[in-house]
C-alpha cells in the first residue's frame, strides 16, 4: 500500500462514509429474460440506474454485471469500510485515528481497523458455486502456480472497490486462491484505473466446461464495444453448482 496525504485519505473516507449512510450500492437479480448474450444485457442496462449490480444464475451459467460511470471504479475501500464498521464513523473519529496509526504525520497510511468484517462476511457468506474441499485439489491440474498452502478464496464477480459488496449470494463464487490474487486481481486493476479515464461496463460470465470451472471477464465502453476480455478455467478443484427452482426457469 502507498503512502497518502491526510487531505486525500480524509475526502476518500467522507466519500465511502456517505456511499455507507446511503445505503450503499444498488443490485438487482434479473429474471426476466437470459444474460447470457450481450443485445438483452444491453437492454437490461438500460433499465436500471448506472452503477446498479445486476446479476443472474441459473443451472448453466452465473453472470454479473454493472456500468461504471467515469471516475466511480474506485468508490469503496476495504480498508475505511472495516473503519467504519469499527464505529470510526466521523471526520473527527477518522482524524484521532490517523494521528495514532501515523503519529501525527500529514502523510502516512490509511489506519487499519483491529478486526475484519468485511473479510469475515466475504468468507462466511453463502454462494451458489461452491469448491469441493473435501475432495481436495487436482494433482494434475494445469494451473502450475499455487497459493502455499492450496486455497480457495470467496471471490467478487465485481470488484468490490466498485459496489462496497462483501456479502452478496449473486455477486461471490469460490474460485482458485492463486488465481483470484494474482492474474485476476492485475486484471481488475488495470481495468479500474481505465474507468477513472473513461465510463466502463464490466461483465463477468462463469460456466462449467469439461476442462473446467470457467471465468471470463468482458470489458465494454459505454457503446457496448468490447474493449478488454481475460479468461481463466480453474481444474484445480471441483465446484457444487446449487440453485433456486426458480432460476431454472429463466
Amino acid at each position: 500500500m502507498a503512502k497518502v496525504t491526510y487531505k486525500f485519505a480524509l475526502n476518500k473516507f467522507q466519500k465511502v462514509l456517505a456511499n455507507v449512510e446511503n445505503e450503499g450500492n444498488l443490485v438487482r437479480e434479473i429474471i426476466s429474460k437470459p444474460l447470457d448474450n450481450e443485445q438483452n444485457l444491453q437492454d437490461v442496462l438500460q433499465m436500471v440506474p448506472k452503477h446498479t449490480a445486476i446479476w443472474q444464475h441459473t443451472p448453466e451459467m452465473h453472470t454479473a454485471c454493472i456500468y461504471i460511470p467515469k471516475q466511480s471504479g474506485r468508490e469503496y475501500s476495504r480498508d475505511l469500510l472495516d473503519l467504519i464498521a469499527n464505529d470510526i464513523d466521523s471526520v473527527e473519529k477518522f482524524e484521532d485515528a490517523w494521528n495514532k496509526f501515523n503519529q501525527g504525520a500529514q502523510t502516512g497510511y490509511i489506519p487499519k481497523a483491529n478486526t475484519s468484517p468485511t473479510a469475515n462476511a466475504r468468507k462466511r457468506h453463502q454462494s451458489y458455486i461452491v469448491a469441493d474441499l473435501e475432495k481436495g485439489p487436482n494433482p494434475n491440474s494445469n494451473l502450475h502456480q499455487h497459493l502455499d498452502p492450496d486455497s480457495v478464496d470467496r471471490t467478487h464477480l465485481i470488484s468490490a472497490q466498485t459496489t462496497g459488496i462483501e456479502n452478496h449470494k449473486g455477486l461471490l463464487i469460490d474460485y482458485d486462491g492463486w488465481l483470484n490474487r494474482t492474474p485476476m486481481n492485475t486484471f481488475e486493476n488495470n481495468c479500474l484505473d481505465l474507468s477513472w479515464l473513461q465510463d466502463i461496463i464490466w461483465r463477468t460470465f462463469i460456466y462449467k466446461s469439461s476442462k473446467g470451472l470457467v471465468w471470463e471477464y468482458h470489458m465494454y465502453d459505454s457503446n457496448f464495444k468490447e474493449i478488454r476480455t481475460a479468461s481463466w478455467t480453474d481444474d484445480r478443484w471441483s465446484y457444487f453448482w446449487f440453485y433456486d427452482d426458480y432460476q431454472e426457469k429463466v
